[in-house]
């Protein structure tokens, strides 16, 4: 379905919640418990954004926090190991008092290298979702050189968001990997697909590894649709 140039640089599944007010007091022993459970997570950091693990054999990272929970895997091959990791998410929220979750999303972010930013814009300008008549705003401007699209649906019981825009990555832009480089090139059209649901689901009835493989089935069966539908064009 997708061009072979398209890779899937980062996954990410995020829970919010409001009631982990026990991350103060309970996010030491919720350390030790994952490292114990867990052997491949490695704690490296309580900072700003909450409390930091990695497991550089998956090259994926964990954080968590008062409000929500998040598991990152970069340049991802396949979804296995990210499902498999997923199962840490629930152990987390029960050990810091969170019985539910107000929002899940299953976040996937493709990249097609392209020579330059203006190259980008010009593949998007021919696409349906993302044209734009200069002449109607020409007030603003005289040539487009960065568009940055948001459509959010309703697909069922879940909502999807798409972004598109143009982007680069230089070695300066923090905590981003910049190998291999065929996942990270330095110029690129970026598809920002979200999955999810944002009412409440009980944390003893959410089977993570089920919602990742049925938002990615959702993404495969409907969602990358609009890459051969011409209201994409990459």
């Amino acid at each position: 379905m997708l061009d072979n140039t398209i890779k899937l640089k980062r996954v990410a599944l995020e829970v919010k919640y409001t009631g982990g007010h026990l991350y103060w007091d309970k996010c030491g022993d919720t350390v030790k418990k994952i490292e114990l459970s867990f052997p491949e997570w490695k704690f490296t950091e309580i900072g700003a954004e909450g409390a930091q693990l990695l497991n550089q054999e998956r090259n994926q990272q964990l954080i968590y926090y008062w409000n929500r929970i998040v598991l990152l895997q970069e340049n991802v091959e396949n979804l296995n190991q990210f499902k498999k990791s997923s199962e840490v998410i629930n152990q987390i929220a029960q050990n810091i008092g969170v019985s539910e979750y107000s929002r899940i999303g299953n976040r996937y972010w493709f990249v097609k290298p392209v020579s330059s930013i203006e190259e980008g814009e010009k593949m998007l300008n021919l696409s349906t979702f993302l044209t734009f008549d200069i002449n109607k705003i020409e007030g603003l401007g005289e040539k487009i050189l960065n568009r940055n699209v948001v459509l959010i649906t309703q697909l069922g019981d879940k909502k999807i968001r798409l972004a598109v825009n143009t982007i680069s990555v230089t070695t300066s832009t923090p905590n981003i990997v910049l190998e291999p480089k065929e996942y990270n090139p330095t110029h690129a059209v970026l598809l920002d697909f979200d999955i999810f649901v944002d009412k409440p689901v009980m944390v003893n009835k959410f089977d993570s590894d089920d919602f990742v493989q049925k938002a990615y089935k959702i993404l495969e069966n409907n969602a990358l649709k609009v890459l051969n539908s011409g209201a994409i064009n990459i």
